[in-house]
């Protein structure tokens, strides 16, 4: 059983109302988050439990809500009408700060508490030493200028070398 935290509900929710609402109106959106609250906490409660410290966890989290709004629907909303749902409610400027700013990467206490060394990657060229050997640099760049170039929003945090610490690098390789 996964355990219930309302973060989830109350961060991705009021997005996902303002969506529905320009589809079903106010009470047939008010009925269909009220019976997506309560399939969603019956999801994770028969949900295997992954622990809240892994990295995947708030994935199944947000996941598990758009399952129990579709399942809610009686199953009535198409896969395109949930992917449009979806898009609207990323396409909200904050939501894209904080998918900027939050690094999913990070070691967690209980994957530490373990002992184990993970490596989660690197911000450039020369953090992988000889691990790239027979290949060479193509291109050292970060999903933030893509982020960027595919909508304007961020030109806003572009500037803020924190931006670029905690984004996702994207490194080029070639065979040499």
């Amino acid at each position: 059983m996964m355990e219930y935290t309302s973060k989830y509900w109350n961060m991705l929710t009021p997005l996902i109302k303002k969506s529905l609402l320009k589809r079903y109106g106010k009470e047939e959106t008010a009925e269909l988050l009220r019976k997506t609250n309560q399939i969603y906490r019956d999801l994770l409660r028969r949900a295997d439990d992954i622990g809240k410290d892994n990295p995947m966890a708030s994935n199944l989290y947000e996941g598990l809500i758009f399952l129990a709004l579709w399942d809610a629907s009686d199953r009535k909303i198409s896969v395109d009408e949930l992917r449009t749902i979806s898009e609207e409610m990323m396409s909200f400027p904050l939501l894209k700060a904080m998918g900027l700013m939050i690094n999913a990467n990070k070691k967690k206490k209980s994957i530490q508490a373990t002992g184990a060394t993970f490596t989660w990657g690197a911000n450039s060229f020369a953090d992988l030493g000889n691990i790239a050997a027979g290949f060479r640099k193509v291109k050292d760049d970060n999903i933030a200028r893509g982020m960027e170039t595919l909508n304007p929003i961020y030109k806003l945090v572009m500037w803020m070398p924190i931006v670029h610490k905690f984004a996702e690098k994207i490194l080029v390789f070639e065979k040499a």
